[in-house]
């Protein structure tokens, strides 16, 4: 959990909630399994950062093409047809050509989200095979276990220290639970170098536990400091809000109640298809570039991100749709509302009295004003998609009533009332990025990582992950991480195989000794 954030999610005292993947598969076990590339100016921004034309959209393109199967509707030269993880949009999709009218009516480009044309209307991709989640784990680990002779998975088990020998990391300590109850800690050594690959939290908490990170903080913990760098600073997510409506045709959403019966389990299971194959009903997207996008010139990069979501019952960051007053013949249905290419920073540090405990993150969101600006006009597009097109009005749709005591004294559905509202609601996507900045090097005070995932100033150390995107895509981070993982093994690769006995080899294990703690 965050601290208290002073402008965001006041509803719930400013307390955002962070959920990771502690499994094996990271997020892409745990997540809606939507998949987006974003914008080519995403990557072209890393470029910039970086100063490394490697990173623009024309050359990460073959990595984000590398991991895919495609088999969704939209089929190109821009996608990849022989990769480990499919991709595909859900035959179920209820709903769907609604949203997909309504975009058409507002002007907007009916396209994918995963070509060139990033801006419009379009269905969601998600890496799915017969309606069943693919994780990183089943698509890139599991067919290998038993066949690699350098691939070795050790369950149930965390690193909490990177080893050094001065400023080469040498090995790392890590902790197994065993079915006792107890623990055992242990040393891997490395025989070429060490790859974290722990998550947006985990890798820069990873980083200052073992004496990387800022001086202030490890000085704080009474850490001895290996290597000064800014980890941890500059953490940054996209912040989304929900707001719910009503319609009257129940056939057009997902309703657990009931849509999950023998009858459709028997669909599901033959064929991958029907309501148990729904990620929670959700079944499209609108990418769009507020007024802030175009006064900076920038009006094909959206920076707002609307979808629809199909389903009876209210995702998390809404409120409960029990309370609404409905007919019989009536159901909620879901939009949210997201601010995709966010200006503000946070930061992520350690808890300098128990530095093995959870982190002290502060996201600082919506402490720019532009971000506020664009969840406003976001919710202004919203309301015109529900409230003013042929598609749902057809369907009689119209705004629930807000129940936000902390805005009450301003007018109703007002410019202020709005602002207020987004203060109220405005919570995490869970897209976090940043806390291990990647930039141009020594020479980048902002730097963790250069543009080749090496930690800077470390030998034999990198970090590929969420964590070194330096500015967040305009999309979820699911498909864009596999681009850098495909990048990252690719550079790995090519960096050993031009140094004198660059073949693989596995890792070393020593077993040092077994307790039940360990710190």
């Amino acid at each position: 959990m965050s601290v208290p954030q002073r402008n965001a999610n006041l509803e719930s005292n400013g307390i955002v909630t962070y959920v990771a993947g502690w499994t094996l598969g990271g997020g892409t076990s745990v997540n809606n399994m939507v998949f987006n590339r974003g914008s080519p100016y995403d990557y072209d921004g890393w470029a910039n950062i970086t100063n490394d034309d490697s990173w623009k959209y024309s050359n990460m393109l073959e990595y984000l093409k590398k991991s895919e199967n495609y088999q969704g509707n939209f089929p190109s030269d821009q996608h990849g047809y022989d990769g480990p993880i499919p991709v595909s949009q859900p035959r179920y999709a209820p709903g769907l050509e609604n949203w997909l009218e309504a975009g058409r009516s507002l002007g907007h480009a009916i396209t994918t989200p995963n070509g060139p044309q990033k801006m419009g209307f379009m269905p969601r991709e998600f890496s799915k095979r017969f309606g069943r989640r693919v994780s990183a784990y089943a698509g890139y680990i599991r067919p290998f276990l038993r066949t690699r002779r350098n691939l070795r998975v050790i369950a149930k088990s965390e690193v909490r220290r990177i080893l050094f020998e001065g400023n080469r990391a040498v090995g790392v300590r890590y902790i197994t639970n065993t079915t006792e109850g107890g623990q055992v800690s242990n040393i891997a050594k490395a025989r070429k170098e060490i790859i974290i690959s722990a998550g947006v939290i985990e890798s820069p908490l990873l980083l200052m536990r073992s004496g990387v990170g800022p001086r202030e903080v490890l000085n704080e913990a009474q850490i001895p400091i290996v290597k000064e760098l800014p980890v941890g600073k500059g953490i940054h997510d996209h912040v989304v809000l929900g707001l719910t409506f009503v319609i009257n045709n129940k056939s057009l959403v997902f309703d657990p109640d009931r849509d999950l019966n023998p009858e459709t389990l028997r669909i599901y299971n033959a064929f991958g298809d029907g309501p148990y194959s729904t990620s929670g009903g959700y079944v499209g997207q609108a990418m769009l570039a507020s007024t802030v996008a175009q006064n900076e010139g920038n009006p094909a990069w959206a920076d707002y991100m609307l979808y629809p979501i199909q389903s009876a019952s209210a995702p998390a960051i809404f409120p409960p749709a029990e309370g609404i007053a409905m007919a019989d013949w009536e159901t909620p249905v879901f939009c949210g509302v997201a601010a995709v290419r966010p200006k503000s920073r946070g930061t992520l540090t350690l808890n300098a009295t128990n530095v093995d405990g959870d982190p002290v993150i502060d996201f600082n969101f919506l402490s720019h004003p532009q971000d506020i600006q664009v969840l406003l006009e976001g919710i202004q597009t919203a309301l015109k998609i529900y409230e003013e097109t042929p598609a749902y009005k057809r369907l009689e749709a119209r705004l629930a009533p807000i129940e936000m005591p902390a805005c009450d004294n301003l007018e109703y559905r007002s410019e202020e009332f709005w602002r207020c509202f987004i203060r109220q609601r405005g919570n995490s996507f869970l897209h976090a990025v940043g806390t291990c900045r990647m930039g141009r090097g020594q020479s980048d005070p902002d730097a963790v990582v250069d543009s080749r995932f090496r930690v800077i100033g470390i030998d034999g150390l990198r970090v590929a992950d969420a964590s070194i995107i330096p500015n967040v895509v305009n999309a979820n981070t699911h498909a864009p991480l596999y681009g850098i993982a495909e990048k990252a093994s690719d550079i790995i690769l090519r960096d050993w195989e031009d140094r004198p006995g660059g073949s693989s080899s596995p890792s070393t294990f020593k077993k040092t000794h077994r307790r039940r703690t360990w710190a």
